[in-house]
């Protein structure tokens, strides 16, 4: 499993972004506050990941969100991102090395 450190933002829910831990594994994406307070976790396949110039729009249920990590480039490398913007790409491609 890997953790990345990052900020999750929701239009009318969560308006100033938070900070989050992002767990990542091969099946599964949960994340859970700084303080360890859990937000939820679910199937990767039942999330649409979209990635952007300054991280990545994620839609859990139908409900979009913004995630920007500490990594972007490794988190939509690990993902298996097929498309990306230009700046995602570069931070994409030192993984790739």
């Amino acid at each position: 499993m890997s953790t990345y450190k990052g900020r999750l933002q929701m239009s009318g829910v969560v308006d100033q972004p938070l900070g989050i831990y992002v767990d990542l594994d091969q099946e599964s994406l949960a994340m859970r506050t700084w303080d360890g307070e859990e937000i939820g976790a679910w199937p990767l396949h039942d999330v649409q990941i979209t990635g952007r110039d300054d991280g990545f729009t994620v839609k859990i249920q139908g409900i979009p969100a913004w995630v920007r990590t500490d990594d972007d480039g490794g988190f939509a490398t690990e993902i298996g991102l097929k498309w990306a913007p230009p700046r995602l790409r570069r931070l994409m491609a030192t993984h790739a090395r």
